[in-house]
């Protein structure tokens, strides 16, 4: 090579010796003596890399660049990175990399990795997209299952970064979660507008039929309501509390429902049997038995044998 050529190279060395980036150094062939060239250190620390033209790229990205520059790039690559990662990574040492991570384009999360400002803010944005598209085809869904987004971005970002995302955009109001379900904090959960005035329609005619209500497929049908909207828009109305199920046929409208409960309330002790439910209540067993197991699963009340106790 001539003098001035300059090329990326590993030493592999017998004995461990203290060094750091910047160090010069000399290589001379023991026997015969001879000086075969010199240079300087760029990573102390570095992997066994294997040869090829992956391992002269990354060489290159350690080699040149400002510290805050090497390790932007050590993070957008790796997403996030504990400090003993970009040390590796960065080739810096470890005053420098103090320094340098105070800048306000670094962030610290899960308690020990850092990762950029700008690579949060993208994946935010990423995920506002995300749910704005499956708001726009979903309108009566609450939101979507948190693992279920994190799926289409697992190859992108690691898990923790992903928590800490969501995290920080409930913080910010800019999500909001409901058991496993992410939503953007916008948007509340509606029926199509072509759909409202049919689904009032259905609300309405149960109301009026009060306790002694038919199947709720038939105010579905008697609505108008297409068999494949049934099963989203029935979620739909329970998710809102706006019916209340008795069992997988009969469901009461809410209101109705709860001055059931009330009726039922002032008018039994601190417990009660079916027969005296049913004085307080005028309903037939095919009514007044999925009744009170309803209330049985919402907690208001506890059955014990054949009496049940009010717990709330």
């Amino acid at each position: 090579k001539e003098e001035t050529d300059e090329i990326l190279c590993q030493l592999r060395l017998e004995e461990e010796i203290v060094t750091k980036r910047g160090d010069r150094f000399i290589i001379r062939r023991p026997s015969p003596q001879e000086t075969i060239g010199g240079g300087w250190v760029i990573d102390p620390r570095g992997n066994k890399y294997r040869f090829g033209e992956q391992t002269i790229v990354e060489l290159e990205k350690k080699k040149v660049g400002t510290p805050t520059e090497r390790i932007s790039a050590a993070l957008y690559e790796a997403k996030g990175l504990t400090f003993e990662g970009l040390m590796k990574s960065t080739a810096l040492d470890e005053a420098t990399l103090k320094e340098v991570l105070k800048r306000e384009e670094f962030l610290l999360y899960s308690g020990k990795e850092y990762t950029l400002v700008q690579l949060i803010e993208a994946i935010e944005d990423d995920l506002v997209d995300k749910l704005e598209e499956y708001h726009r085809k979903n309108p009566m869904r609450q939101g979507l299952n948190k693992a279920e987004l994190f799926q289409g971005m697992q190859k992108l970002i690691p898990k923790n970064l992903f928590d800490f995302v969501i995290e920080n955009g409930l913080k910010k109001d800019v999500f909001t979660r409901k058991d496993q379900f992410i939503k953007l904090a916008s948007f509340n959960p509606h029926v199509p507008k072509n759909w409202e005035k049919r689904t009032e329609n259905l609300l309405t005619e149960l109301k009026q039929d009060g306790l002694k209500v038919r199947y709720l497929k038939d105010y579905f049908k008697d609505a108008g309501i297409p068999d494949q909207l049934v099963t989203e828009l029935k979620k739909f109305l329970e998710e809102q509390q706006m019916i209340v199920p008795l069992d997988e046929q009969y469901y009461w409208h809410k209101e109705l429902f709860e001055d059931a409960v009330n009726q039922l309330r002032k008018q039994t002790g601190a417990e009660f049997e079916v027969g005296d439910a049913k004085q307080a209540v005028d309903l037939s067993r095919k009514y007044m038995i999925p009744f009170l197991e309803r209330l049985d699963t919402l907690g208001l009340t506890k059955r014990v044998e054949n009496k049940r106790i009010w717990r709330r």
